[in-house]
């Protein structure tokens, strides 16, 4: 698998950067769940958790591989780009609202952690 980045789509990061900021970091590797995707694979959209990274701060929430990241706070997320946008209007250590799918034995659940941000 192999992915580009525009750097208008690193413009946040970079300011923050050579600002002195740190930038604020969730730990997951995540995949777009799109309309199409979800009928087809039978998953709710938002973004699908390939890796909760270990020790990071969606891992120490419990946020798990497999999960489907649907909103932060009251934004809804749509895809990775959304989801580093409304990352980059929070600070290191604030706590955020994260609402996901995950599946059980009954199909997909919705449920809800606190995760304090962290910096990679």
């Amino acid at each position: 698998m192999a992915s580009a980045l525009a750097i208008s789509d690193l413009k946040g990061v970079l300011e923050k950067l050579s600002n002195g900021q740190d930038v604020v970091y969730l730990g997951v590797e995540a995949l777009d769940v799109t309309e199409e995707i979800a009928t087809e694979m039978d998953l709710p959209t938002g973004i699908y958790v390939t890796e909760s990274v270990i020790n990071s701060p969606a891992y120490n929430a419990g946020i798990q591989n497999e999960d489907v990241i649907t909103k932060i706070a009251d934004i809804e997320i749509k895809n990775n780009k959304n989801l580093k946008n409304t990352l980059e209007s929070y600070k290191v250590g604030d706590i955020v609202s994260v609402e996901m799918m995950r599946k059980g034995k009954d199909g997909y659940k919705t449920i809800e952690f606190d995760v304090t941000l962290g910096v990679q």
